[in-house]
C-alpha cells in the first residue's frame, strides 16, 4: 500500500487583495480556491458640495500578479510588511437588529488611521485608472493588513 504524502497548505497573501496605493496599503483578501470576498467602502469622490472630498484610487491585485509575488517571495524569501498604523482605539458600538428595534448587541470595532504616504495627484500620476498588475517588489513594500480583525474601521488620513 502507498502512502499519501502530506500536501503544504500555502497561502498567496497577495491574491484578491485591496491596493490603496496613496497609503502604500495592501488590505489582504479572504481567498479561497472556492470564493474571494474583499470589502471596502468610502473611497469614491464625495458628491458633498462642502466637503468634496477625492477618490482614493484603489484595486484588487489581479491574479497573474498575486501568482507572480508569490514565486517571488518564496525564491526570495520575501515576507510580508508587518501592519504600522498612527494611532489604534477599541470602540464599543451598539447596533440595532434590523428585525427588532428592541433588540440590540454590542459589536467592539478596532479603528485604526493610516497616515496618507502620497497624494492623490502624485499616485494618479504614478497609476493608471484601472492598474491591477503590480510588481511583486511594489506588492512586498507595501504596509500590510492581514484580514484576521473581523470587525475594523480604517481611518486613513
Amino acid at each position: 500500500m502507498r502512502s499519501r504524502k502530506k500536501r503544504d497548505i500555502t497561502q498567496n497573501i497577495h491574491e484578491g487583495g485591496l491596493v490603496l496605493q496613496s497609503f502604500g496599503l495592501l488590505i489582504q483578501g479572504d481567498v479561497s480556491p472556492h470564493h474571494l470576498y474583499v470589502d471596502h467602502m468610502a473611497l469614491a469622490k464625495s458628491k458633498d458640495v462642502d466637503d468634496n472630498t477625492p477618490a482614493i484610487l484603489h484595486s484588487v491585485v489581479n491574479k497573474v500578479s498575486s501568482d507572480r509575488s508569490y514565486k517571488y517571495g518564496k525564491d526570495n524569501n520575501k515576507g510580508r510588511v508587518p501592519f504600522q498604523y498612527s494611532d489604534r482605539k477599541l470602540v464599543t458600538v451598539t447596533v440595532p437588529s434590523p428585525e427588532d428595534a428592541t433588540k440590540s448587541r454590542e459589536v467592539v470595532v478596532d479603528v485604526m488611521w493610516v497616515d496618507q504616504k502620497h497624494s492623490i495627484e502624485d499616485t494618479n500620476n504614478l497609476f493608471e485608472k484601472g492598474t491591477n498588475t503590480y510588481d511583486p517588489d511594489y506588492l512586498y513594500s507595501l504596509n500590510h493588513l492581514a484580514m484576521m480583525i473581523l470587525k475594523m474601521v480604517l481611518i486613513i488620513h
